[in-house]
């Protein structure tokens, strides 16, 4: 097994755990169940994603990172607006020529949740 295995059943482990813990909440209610005002309400899929900063130059690439809390399944889908990101959450923003050209420069990207498609979050990224 390599170190990249490892990572990833440990990872797989973890999330595993989480999610016997979220089933079994507020005296034992199965699926996922939270304490709401009004009763019990299912858990919302949370999405969030990060990156080392806020900007990026023209034709220069940065990397986004997705964390889906509530599902087991955690890999999403992503996109952005304009410029090119893989399924990784590599992404490279538009040329030089193409950002000069309008404003203003935010470029929004999206990571889409596979377990759920309707649930979405969103980030702008500015091309400087």
């Amino acid at each position: 097994m390599t170190e990249q295995d490892k990572i990833q059943a440990e990872h797989k482990k973890k999330v595993a755990e989480r999610e016997a813990v979220h089933s079994q909440d507020f005296k034992g209610k199965p699926g996922g169940l939270k304490y709401a005002s009004k009763g019990y309400a299912r858990n919302p899929l949370g999405i969030t994603i990060t990156s080392a900063g806020e900007s990026v130059s023209p034709g220069g690439t940065h990397k986004f990172f997705a964390t889906v809390e509530g599902s087991a399944a955690t890999e999403v889908i992503w996109s952005c607006s304009e410029g090119r990101i893989d399924q990784e959450g590599n992404y490279q923003a538009p040329p030089a020529s193409a950002v000069s050209a309008r404003t203003p420069t935010g470029v929004t990207i999206t990571a889409t949740a596979k377990a759920d498609t309707s649930q979405k979050a969103h980030r702008t990224v500015d091309i400087c």
